[in-house]
């Protein structure tokens, strides 16, 4: 990820990370796309009628990875999150975080949960068989890594995709 550009970056505040400096002619799409390349995980527009002003407010987070699937989801997970994973719940993943974004990178086979039909388990088969699981619905492009282990067999749920 890039670094912010010093006009756009400001000192936090709260959960605020910065301010887009108000411009008429900063055009919504333009917003979206600087939320794309900065890895910006919220973004508040706010369009003043009097001036015709756009202003943005954004919130980054502190992205460990992010990995677009062969669903076109982007799924991230945050350094922080990584290591609740790795210490935690599955401490034998410690050290497998190319074999987390290679899993979602390149499934074997994308299966739905039939118990929350938002998550997604990703399988590959690598020295052995592994398992990602991500949440992320249709509406959206973007999810999140909800948990990686590996597996002696794939779940039930419904097979979504395959390789």
């Amino acid at each position: 990820m890039p670094a912010l550009p010093a006009p756009v970056a400001q000192a936090q505040v709260n959960e605020v990370e910065g301010l887009i400096r108000p411009s008429p002619v900063r055009s919504p799409l333009r917003l979206q796309k600087f939320a794309q390349k900065y890895s910006v995980f919220c973004l508040l527009i706010i369009f003043n009628l009097t001036s015709g002003v756009i202003y943005g407010i954004y919130f980054t987070m502190d992205t460990f990875f992010a990995i677009t699937t062969p669903l076109g989801y982007t799924i991230r997970t945050t350094k922080k999150y990584w290591q609740y994973l790795i210490e935690v719940k599955h401490p034998f993943m410690a050290d497998k975080e190319g074999v987390v974004k290679e899993v979602l990178k390149n499934p074997g086979k994308v299966c739905q949960s039939i118990l929350d039909d938002t998550a997604y388990l990703y399988y590959r088969n690598m020295e052995r068989l592994y398992c990602a699981v991500a949440k992320h619905t249709p509406s959206s492009k973007e999810g999140f890594l909800i948990t990686a282990y590996p597996t002696s067999k794939i779940k039930e749920g419904e097979l979504i995709w395959t390789k």
